[in-house]
């Protein structure tokens, strides 16, 4: 049962009063279809809204979600996938801005794990970016498979770097 607080008049801390439950309606007569078959009806609940007044909340309560750490590698993925296409991105509606910046965090995160793991496979980098790519509205598909191209020679290039690191 859901409550609500009010104050009495001798205290400062409020008390909790029951809240009444919502009305429910229910209706089961029996109807006939054009084939003669009779039919029950669903029951019909009818829920009256309830209001509770705002509780507040002690900003020590809050939790902050810290900002995701990206390391090196990941940044220069973003980097090297992200070059260009400021112009683009801006004309982009802002359901397709979403959908893009979504899909090109994912593209990236999975990339510098294969960098990180040293197993790098060119072929799935390439349709990884020309995937994401697509999703840019209006750009024909020449331009796509050059663009995923150069985008996937920076990210070999990428790549190469970090395993001379490692050795």
């Amino acid at each position: 049962m859901a409550t609500e607080p009010i104050l009495r008049e001798n205290e400062k801390k409020p008390v909790e009063k029951p809240i009444e439950a919502p009305k429910i309606q229910e209706q089961k007569p029996e109807t006939k279809s054009e084939s003669g078959k009779e039919h029950k009806r669903i029951d019909v609940v009818e829920h009256v809204a309830i209001e509770q007044a705002p509780m507040a909340v002690p900003s020590s309560a809050i939790h902050k979600v810290p900002p995701v750490k990206k390391d090196k590698i990941a940044l220069s993925v973003e980097s090297a996938l992200s070059e260009g296409l400021e112009e683009l991105y801006m004309s982009m509606s802002p359901k397709d801005k979403k959908r893009f910046k979504e899909e090109g965090d994912k593209i990236a995160s999975i990339i510098s794990d294969m960098i990180r793991k040293a197993k790098i496979n060119t072929r799935k980098i390439r349709d990884l970016v020309f995937k994401w790519l697509r999703l840019i509205p209006g750009v024909s598909k020449f331009f796509l498979e050059k663009e995923a191209k150069i985008r996937t020679q920076k990210i070999l290039f990428i790549a190469k770097e970090e395993k001379t690191k490692q050795i």
